[in-house]
Parts: C-alpha cells; sequence; structure tokens
C-alpha cells in the first residue's frame, strides 16, 4: 500500500541518519535490512544482513536470512557454518534444524541423521519431508527408522509407488519377510508390473518356505518378463520340492 511505502520510506530515512551518527547502530541496521527484504532488493538485503551479523553474531534475523541466502545458491559448508551459530543461541530452532540437516546430508556429512532424529522428534514435518527423510536413513542402511517413519504418514501418500517400494525394500533387508510380503502384495494389486513388489513379494515367499507362494509369484513374473532367470529358476525349484509343474 501507499501507506505501507510511504512509512517504510520515513523509517529508511530516520535508519540512514540514525547510521550516520552511530554506524554500528542494530536497529537502524536491521530496520533496513528487513525494508530491503521487502521490496526484494536482495543486494542491499545482503548487504545490511551482512553488517548486522558483523555487529551481533546471534542476531536472529540477520542469520535466518543470510541462511536463506546461502542455501539458494547452494553454499552448504557456510550454511552448516552459520545453522550451527543460530542453534547455539536458539537450541531447537526449527528452521535452523532443518536445514542443517538438509546440508549436512548434501555435505555428506555423518552427523546428519542424529540432527534428522531431532527433527523427526519435534515433529511438524509434512508426509513428503518424512519420505525425504527415510530414504536419508534408507541411504544409511538404518531400515528400522525407514520403516517407522513410513508407518507414520497418511495411507494416501503411503500407497504411492515409490513409498510402498522404500517399505518393501527396507522389510526385506530386516527379514521380515511376512511384512514384504504384505507390502509388496499392495504395492502390485495397485500397480501391477511393478518388478520390484513382484521380485520381493517371490523372494519372501521363497524364504519363508512357500513353495506355492513362490509358484504363484514366479509365474506373476514371468507374465511381465518370459525369460527372467531368478523367476525361472524358482519356479523349477518350488516346482519339483512339491512336484508340481501345473
Amino acid at each position: 500500500s501507499v501507506e505501507g511505502k510511504n512509512n517504510d520510506w520515513r523509517k529508511g530515512n530516520w535508519s540512514r541518519r540514525l547510521l550516520e551518527i552511530d554506524s554500528q547502530n542494530i536497529i537502524a541496521t536491521e530496520t533496513l535490512m528487513k525494508i530491503a527484504i521487502n521490496r526484494r532488493d536482495e543486494e542491499s538485503a545482503l548487504r545490511y544482513a551482512e553488517k548486522l551479523f558483523s555487529i551481533d553474531g546471534s542476531n536472529k534475523n540477520a542469520l535466518n536470512y543470510l541462511i536463506n541466502q546461502k542455501r539458494i545458491s547452494g553454499e552448504w559448508g557456510v550454511v552448516i557454518s552459520l545453522c550451527e551459530i543460530l542453534l547455539e543461541n536458539y537450541p531447537n530452532d526449527f528452521f535452523g534444524l532443518k536445514t542443517l540437516a538438509e546440508a549436512q546430508t548434501l555435505e555428506v556429512d555423518d552427523r546428519s541423521l542424529d540432527t534428522w532424529s531431532t527433527v523427526l522428534e519435534i515433529g511438524g514435518l509434512s508426509d513428503l519431508e518424512m519420505i525425504k527423510i527415510a530414504r536419508n536413513y534408507y541411504n544409511s542402511n538404518e531400515y528400522k527408522r525407514v520403516v517407522s517413519i513410513l508407518m507414520g504418514i497418511s495411507e494416501e501418500n503411503r500407497r504411492e509407488e515409490n513409498v510402498l517400494e522404500l517399505l518393501a525394500r527396507s522389510q526385506y533387508s530386516l527379514k521380515d519377510w511376512e511384512g514384504c510380503y504384505s507390502t509388496c502384495s499392495e504395492l502390485v494389486s495397485i500397480f501391477p508390473e511393478n518388478m520390484i513388489g513382484l521380485r520381493l513379494r517371490m523372494r519372501s515367499m521363497k524364504r519363508m518356505k512357500n513353495a506355492d507362494g513362490t509358484i504363484i509369484s514366479a509365474k506373476a513374473i514371468l507374465e511381465s518378463q518370459q525369460n527372467d532367470a531368478e523367476a525361472l529358476r524358482n519356479l523349477i525349484r518350488s516346482a519339483a520340492s512339491i512336484s508340481d509343474w501345473s
């Protein structure tokens, strides 16, 4: 609004005059940073944020703005340092923790899983963020955490193809054959030609020594891929074990 712009102009004018008298004034510098952010003048906002940070290294507004800018430009090492400063002054700050976890993940920092764990404890994450975190745990072979996280999201999002695949892979890695079989059955009922679902269902049946189930699962794979060596091998072995070549 015109009134808002006039107000900003007045505040900006006073702040600039104040800085002429007191170049390190925090309130004036912070005011000018906020006005620049509102005007989408990123160059000025960054300049004032950096000045504000140099005057007061624990200023939350300056830290938040700098973290966001460094995140956009992909300077992940700097993001980690700034987030650590933010969290020293404001422990359990959600934005700081979440951004730190993202940066640590991208920098392949071993501490990322501990940070994600703290973020999960605080809560308030969307299902898509939870799925992203679960994938990070999967990549670190933390399969129990993956299952626990995915069981905590809405059924609608859990029934997405890539999520069911992630859940099935994790259950298989945990040797939870029944859980894996159940997830794979759900997966192939929604996505009938999903090879991960078909293959892990067959392997789970084989692990549970269920010859009939292995045969049915192997035949389902062969309907899609006639020359699948693993399915043919399991079909022959299971059929031989129960003398059933039907």
